[in-house]
This record gives structure tokens, C-alpha cells and sequence, in this order.
């Protein structure tokens, strides 16, 4: 599989802990697979596998939710 790796921070570039991550993978046929992402050192890192890697097609994004907002955004190479 590909290990992905973020890493949250505010405005003053400190970290964001807490929160609830998963990465999205949106294939060319429609089909939606999330994979949670979860706390690793250093404070406001989240990490997880996706099994059998991503392909160059599909549409990647991350999934952020901390307290009351949630923020999704495109992964890019």
C-alpha cells in the first residue's frame, strides 16, 4: 500500500490535535474509499495506509473534522 502523512496546523503554524482525518479516494467509476488517518508524533500529525496504493486517475482529497468544522481539500502531488 502508499503511506500518507499530514500534518495539521493554525494560522501561528502550531499543531492541531484532535482532530479526525481520513483520506478519500474517488475512483474513475464512481466508487468512494475512505481511510482514516490517525495521531502520530510529532502533535498535529495523522497517518495511515492505503491498501493496494492509489492510481494517477483517481481524485484524492483529505477529510479534516475538528469540533465543529469540517474541511475537505485536494491532495496534490
Amino acid at each position: 500500500g502508499t503511506i500518507f502523512t499530514v500534518r495539521l496546523t493554525d494560522s501561528r503554524d502550531r499543531p492541531l490535535s484532535g482532530a479526525q482525518v481520513w483520506l478519500r479516494e474517488k475512483s474513475g467509476n464512481g466508487f468512494v474509499r475512505e481511510t482514516p488517518l490517525g495521531p502520530v508524533s510529532p502533535a498535529g500529525s495523522y497517518r495511515g495506509a492505503v491498501q493496494g496504493g492509489t492510481r494517477r486517475s483517481d481524485d484524492l482529497t483529505v477529510r479534516i473534522e475538528l469540533g465543529d468544522r469540517r474541511v475537505e481539500m485536494p491532495v496534490t502531488d
